[in-house]
């Protein structure tokens, strides 16, 4: 998790960036999100997805680092309460064993197996994710680096050792701490 922590900025700049981002948004995709039709409980292509993470990183200047951090510190803040309380119970090898159930509600295909969970270390094979590009990769994993985190596991490290580049339907991620 060697990249740089999201920085502190103004609620403004945000707002600014936000309309930036939908303006590049290209077709349906930008058509849906300005008009307001896409809703949180909603199933979309994961083309929008990837033109949403895309539009983010073009409007930033950034590569798919910044997604990384964005769902890194995404997951952090909403879910911190809610894994600190897990982790007194729950070992970090049993929440990712068991992120297929949590994937699952988000994302309609693909399956993600976990090769290898134990103390210290997880492996997991994300597999059948047509369409992903290296962004989505990237948002997968600041996600579980997020879970890590509020689950105050220290010295956490996340590394894709297969696939997740542009075009790869499969992915294979080391969590190790």
């Amino acid at each position: 998790m060697s990249e740089p922590e999201a920085g502190k900025v103004s609620v403004v700049a945000v707002a600014t960036k936000q309309r930036r981002v939908t303006a590049r948004l290209p077709g349906d995709v930008g058509l849906a999100l300005r008009s307001g039709e896409i809703v949180s409980s909603g199933w979309y292509l994961a083309s929008w997805y990837g033109a949403l993470l895309s539009a983010i990183c073009d409007e930033l200047g950034a590569d798919e680092s910044c997604v990384r951090v964005l769902a890194r510190e995404a997951v952090r803040h909403d879910f911190a309460t809610l894994f600190r309380v897990l982790s007194l119970v729950v070992s970090p090898e049993r929440i990712v064993a068991n992120a297929v159930k949590v994937v699952a509600r988000y994302v309609k295909g693909g399956t993600i197996s976990a090769l290898e969970a134990k103390p210290g270390r997880a492996h997991l094979r994300f597999a059948g994710f047509a369409g992903y590009d290296r962004r989505m990769w990237a948002d997968f994993v600041g996600g579980m680096e997020g879970v890590l985190i509020a689950m105050r596991v220290p010295g956490a490290t996340t590394e894709i050792v297969k696939g997740g580049k542009d075009g790869d339907d499969a992915c294979e991620v080391v969590l190790r701490w």
